[in-house]
């Protein structure tokens, strides 16, 4: 939920007096909101990374699988194999 405009100006009128009362503080306080917003974005690439990562590993999965579950190509011998084991 958003601030209302009466609440964002009484938040800039408090950010000033702290400005002016300790510099020191408030350089601390406005720099560790640029160190949150840099945290999430990283976080964000990190959760894309590791779901592309993710897709990739089940794309390579059923790839695999892929020629064990078909009767065609390379993985006929297996397929005989099992038809064979199947009518005994």
């Amino acid at each position: 939920m958003g601030l209302s405009w009466e609440e964002r100006q009484a938040l800039d009128e408090i950010e000033q007096h702290l400005a002016q009362d300790d510099p020191r503080l408030h350089a601390r306080m406005s720099g560790a909101r640029r160190l949150r917003a840099a945290s999430s974005s990283l976080q964000v690439w990190c959760m894309l990374a590791l779901l592309t990562c993710a897709v990739m590993m089940m794309g390579l999965i059923l790839l695999v699988t892929q020629g064990e579950r078909s009767c065609s190509g390379i993985q006929v011998s297996v397929c005989a194999e099992r038809a064979g084991t199947a009518e005994r």
